[in-house]
């Protein structure tokens, strides 16, 4: 009878145990495992490398092989070090107008000062947006997704920075403008006034010619091509086309991946110690 007891004890216990949970959500107190169905989520599906511009290094192209063009984008992820003026990207061109076509960087020396774009026909700068955002911390990643439309007046263009709209149009171009590309020299990590970047850069990707707005935005299929919906950067696989991509570590950033022409480095890159992926 005693025994019979015992079996009657042990079925009741089997019964009001807890179901066993399945072996990807069972991790220690305290601690996600990488194989976690959450951690699943949050990783993104693509490691992004990046590359570190010491203020005096940068990418130069004396004549980039691209047609002049209204249209012009760019998508890139720029994380700053320190107060100190910067460049990502600069055109520039032969005569009196030192910054013939756009450049865009953090200017002022000021961690709250607006990232703006600027672009010009050779004869006056008319073309602008500005991200109003900030302010833009040191060491910290920010995604930039840019695309300008001059083929009207006044232009149209779209700033997303981190996934979200934060476009300041001061665009008053009276006619529609058609900026210089073809065979200019194109510069990665500074502008013709001697701006160069300090921090790091990855995944830099410039198209002139190329317009990503439709019906004056940026579609959200088309900003997923360039940042996923957690914020991690988009494997540039899927990048449409362009004169310029950038990307990898420092053994491989500074070749030119687009149809622009090869790039020379002066100065030397090395890797970043972080990433947008991180």
């Amino acid at each position: 009878m005693a025994r019979n007891m015992e079996m009657d004890l042990a079925k009741v216990w089997a019964k009001s145990k807890p179901p066993r949970l399945p072996h990807e959500i069972r991790q220690p107190a305290g601690r996600l495992g990488a194989g976690s169905l959450l951690a699943q989520r949050i990783r993104p599906s693509y490691i992004a490398s990046a590359v570190h511009f010491d203020g005096a290094t940068n990418l130069q192209n004396a004549s980039l092989t691209a047609a002049n063009s209204s249209l012009w984008s760019a998508s890139m992820w720029v994380r700053f070090a320190s107060a100190v003026n910067g460049s990502f990207y600069g055109l520039t061109g032969n005569d009196t107008a030192t910054i013939q076509s756009e450049t865009f960087g953090a200017s002022n020396g000021s961690a709250v000062t607006p990232i703006s774009v600027g672009m010009n026909d050779g004869t006056d700068a008319d073309v602008g947006l500005t991200a109003t955002g900030g302010p833009f911390a040191f060491a910290t990643w920010f995604h930039l997704l840019i695309s300008v439309d001059a083929s009207v007046a006044p232009a149209i263009g779209k700033f997303y920075l981190n996934g979200v709209d934060v476009t300041n149009n001061q665009s008053s171009n009276p006619a529609p403008r058609t900026f210089g590309f073809s065979a200019l020299p194109a510069l990665i990590g500074a502008d013709a006034t001697g701006d160069n970047m300090l921090g790091d850069m990855a995944e830099v990707w410039v198209a002139p010619g190329v317009s990503l707005l439709v019906a004056g935005d940026i579609p959200l299929a088309t900003r997923r091509k360039f940042i996923d919906a957690n914020g991690f950067p988009a494997n540039p696989t899927g990048f449409p086309a362009s004169a310029m991509l950038f990307s990898g570590d420092a053994s491989t950033f500074g070749t030119n991946q687009g149809t622009g022409g090869a790039f020379t480095t002066t100065g030397t890159l090395t890797n970043a110690s972080t990433s947008p992926s991180s």
